[in-house]
């Protein structure tokens, strides 16, 4: 199925109510009064779209992705989680979705070196007039090459202690600022 060719289905416990299609989006009939059409949801800071669906009072929230895969992905196995094969939270088609476990989620494609990466913070080193001296990948980089303390370097670009080792430390090109 490709991402133009849009299947429609209901959302089970909301049918008659919501529909989903086999790009993520969703469909609200027409009820109470109001008009039926496509839902906008809104989008997580981590880019997942997410829909406010409702029943008899009753409001709650769900993901695109868990949507599509509930409704047009088989998951004979019971698999607790849909992956993104892409690796793009936003692009919700079903043709990029599949059931996986917590291993595989966190194990695929970049996954590893996006959360690597996301760990470790630029450090910027000045001297006591605040004159840039180098620019580290990481405290632990600062650690292993200098013998520096991750610790205290971080203090200082935290603005917890004014200096370590005779420098200023900065996450900030800017001595000083956070």
């Amino acid at each position: 199925m490709k991402k133009n060719s849009e299947i429609w289905k209901d959302i089970v416990g909301f049918e008659g109510i919501f529909q989903v299609s086999s790009t993520g989006r969703v469909y609200s009939y027409k009820r109470n009064g109001t008009l039926g059409g496509i839902l906008k949801g809104q989008y997580t800071n981590l880019g997942y779209h997410r829909y406010l669906l409702s029943k008899n009072g009753i409001k709650r929230s769900f993901f695109a992705h868990r949507l599509v895969a509930d409704a047009f992905i088989p998951n004979p196995k019971h698999l607790p989680l849909i992956n993104h094969k892409d690796e793009i939270s936003s692009h919700n088609w079903v043709d990029n979705l599949e059931w996986c476990t917590a291993k595989y989620n966190t194990n695929y494609g970049n996954g590893i070196k996006r959360r690597s990466e996301s760990r470790y913070k630029k450090v910027y080193q000045f001297n006591k007039v605040g004159n840039l001296i180098k620019t580290w990948n990481s405290g632990t980089e600062i650690q292993q090459k200098m013998g520096f303390l991750q610790s205290k370097t971080g203090e200082v670009a935290n603005g917890k202690r004014k200096s370590a080792y005779g420098f200023l430390w900065s996450y900030n090109k800017i001595p000083g600022i956070l």
